[in-house]
């Protein structure tokens, strides 16, 4: 993982090094979010969405409509096919 002209070898080595000698550090979604919006900006809000209806489908007992669902998939393949093109 690479981050400015720093290397990882992955994220949670990444986390560690900037925010683990925090009193009250960020989560690592919302740290994941931050980099997203800096690494792949055209993914941005899809991954911000996914994001947020996985954290309030539990407010939903996990109901999820159709609609959302598949509007799901088609933002994950959106973010896939952004990756495929980077890779």
């Amino acid at each position: 993982m690479e981050v400015g002209e720093d290397i990882y070898d992955n994220f949670n080595i990444y986390y560690r090094s900037f925010y683990d000698y925090m009193d009250d550090r960020p989560s690592k979604h919302y740290i994941i979010i931050d980099l997203v919006h800096i690494k792949l900006p055209n993914c941005n809000r899809f991954y911000r969405w996914l994001h947020d209806e996985c954290f309030s489908a539990r407010y939903n007992n996990y109901k999820v409509p159709c609609e959302k669902s598949n509007m799901a998939i088609r933002y994950l393949n959106n973010i896939k096919a952004h990756l495929d093109k980077l890779a």
